[in-house]
Parts: structure tokens; C-alpha cells; sequence
């Protein structure tokens, strides 16, 4: 009862987290960080979510947790560590993880990422077919504002796909990522040209559904980037 009331109200201390609950994620990650550090990980510092050991990875999504490492006993030796603090389910070897396809070829030892449920999606929000026309690239002009431009007739929903096609330019298609930034910037104001732009991208999807992210292995340690740019016109 409470002391400061002359009532019989009661109340109740929470000491176990409940599904659900504000603090409910918060709390799990705590509690699974807290039992991967104890195995001895250590928590990226620039990832929260990536786990580091000597000989193992371990990627955290919520409750989906993916783990590399060199052989396939240090796997199943981490699981059976982890289930005595933790109640698992172990989905085998990975072929889809968040809407990401995942094939490994043991030949080329490669592994390629692709998401094309999430091009089909796409393609289908915008109403395009499979019988439609593609192209060869996904942008042909920089965007303006175009303010006073055609108003858009279209009915799909310009921020729904723009979302979507960010989630691909952010995963397994980098090579969309300057297109849709492009079109990412009038989502508060989108007009027709704008729209002709997205599907512009979209039909450079349609053409290269099957395409992705290629991971080779490498004993070269470099790190080799390119730019194209210009310097804002200087050269």
C-alpha cells in the first residue's frame, strides 16, 4: 500500500524486462553485450554492433546475429557457449539476412550480395513491368529544384520508393547511391522531372536485377578508392 494515501492502491516493481517495453531493446543489447564481452569480444568502436575475437566476427541486428570465423568448429564452439546464458536458435549456414541474398561460390570463393525482392518492389510501386524498356545507366542529368516546373501525376509514393532505394544504394547497389541522393533532395517537393528521374533509376534496376556486391578474398591489405569530381569546377 502506498504510505502518502489513505487508499489500498498497490503498486508494482518491475525486475524482469517484458517484450514490448520501452526499455526493451535497450535492455536485451545490454544484456547480450554484456554476455559477448564476457566470452571475450570486443565491441567495434566506430559499431556498436560488430564483435571482434581473435578468431570469430559477430554481426548484431535486434535478436539476428550472424558469425564468421575460419572454421566451422569455432562457430559451433561459440554457440554452445552462448546458449547456456541464452535461449538460440541456430538457422544453419546463411543464405538471406535482412532482405539481403547472400550466394557463395566455394569454386571462385566468392560471396555476392543482392536484394532483388526489394528491386521488384520497387519496380512494382512505380508500375513497371518486366516486359518495360531498362537502361544502360541510372541518371542522365543533374537534378535542380525545378520549382516552377509540371506539377507530378504520378500516384505512387515519392518518399516510400526513394526510401527503398536507399536501402539498396546503402547495401548492395553503391553504384545507384548519386542517382537517388539526386532525387532524395526534393522529397519535401517532388515534380514531374523528378519522377521521370526515379524511374529513370528504376529502369537501370530492371536492367541489372541480378547485380550486387562481390566479396573476394585478398592478401592485399590496401585500401584504394576513386573519385570522379572536378573540384567544384577548378579543373
Amino acid at each position: 500500500p502506498n504510505p502518502k494515501h489513505n487508499d489500498t492502491a498497490h503498486y508494482m516493481q518491475l525486475k524482469r524486462n517484458l517484450y514490448g517495453c520501452k526499455q526493451a531493446a535497450r535492455n536485451w543489447f545490454r544484456h547480450l553485450t554484456k554476455g559477448l564481452l564476457h566470452l571475450g569480444f570486443q565491441q567495434s568502436s566506430t559499431d556498436s554492433c560488430l564483435f571482434l575475437c581473435n578468431d570469430c566476427i559477430l554481426v548484431v541486428y535486434v535478436d539476428d546475429c550472424l558469425i564468421f570465423a575460419k572454421e566451422d568448429k569455432t562457430i559451433d564452439d561459440l554457440i554452445k557457449r552462448l546458449s547456456k546464458d541464452f535461449l538460440l536458435q541456430d538457422e544453419g549456414d546463411v543464405n538471406a539476412f535482412l532482405g539481403v541474398q547472400i550466394d557463395k561460390d566455394a569454386f571462385t570463393k566468392t560471396i555476392t550480395l543482392t536484394q532483388p525482392a526489394l528491386i521488384q518492389q520497387v519496380l512494382q510501386d512505380i508500375g513497371i513491368t518486366p516486359s518495360s524498356k531498362g537502361k544502360d545507366t541510372p541518371v542522365d542529368a543533374i537534378l535542380y529544384a525545378d520549382s516552377d516546373g509540371p506539377a507530378r501525376q504520378e500516384k505512387w509514393n515519392y518518399r516510400s520508393v526513394i526510401g527503398k532505394l536507399n536501402y539498396l544504394a546503402n547495401n548492395t547497389r553503391p553504384d545507384i547511391s548519386m542517382a537517388v541522393h539526386q532525387c532524395a533532395r526534393f522529397c519535401t517537393n517532388p515534380k514531374a522531372v523528378h519522377d521521370l528521374a526515379v524511374k529513370r533509376i528504376a529502369r537501370y534496376l530492371l536492367a541489372t536485377a541480378d547485380k550486387g556486391l562481390v566479396l573476394k578474398p585478398s592478401a592485399d591489405m590496401a585500401l584504394n578508392m576513386y573519385v570522379d569530381a572536378d573540384f567544384a569546377g577548378r579543373w
